[in-house]
């Protein structure tokens, strides 16, 4: 799957609970994957098939859950980030 900021996450974590095998590839590596293939059609199949086809055919390593400790001092720093940029 692409990682799509945090959103990708929680389906990662379901997957991976679920003994599923599951990748996530940043989004900048499909879309040059994308232009390697000369696609310049962009909708939701056309980019459905081609994270199938790069999954396929580049292997990428599979996901890793982040510790429960790690993940929530991560989430703990991005929500004081958040705070910080409201006050401002």
């Amino acid at each position: 799957m692409e990682a799509t900021g945090s959103y990708y996450e929680n389906l990662a974590y379901f997957l991976y609970e679920n003994r599923l095998k599951v990748s996530v590839v940043l989004a900048n590596k499909i879309k040059y994957y994308a232009k390697s293939q000369n696609l310049k059609t962009k909708t939701d199949k056309v980019d459905a098939c081609l994270i199938a086809d790069f999954g396929l055919s580049q292997k990428p390593a599979l996901w890793q859950p982040l510790s429960g400790d790690y993940r929530q001092l991560r989430d703990l720093c991005r929500e004081r980030i958040s705070l910080q940029q409201a006050r401002s």
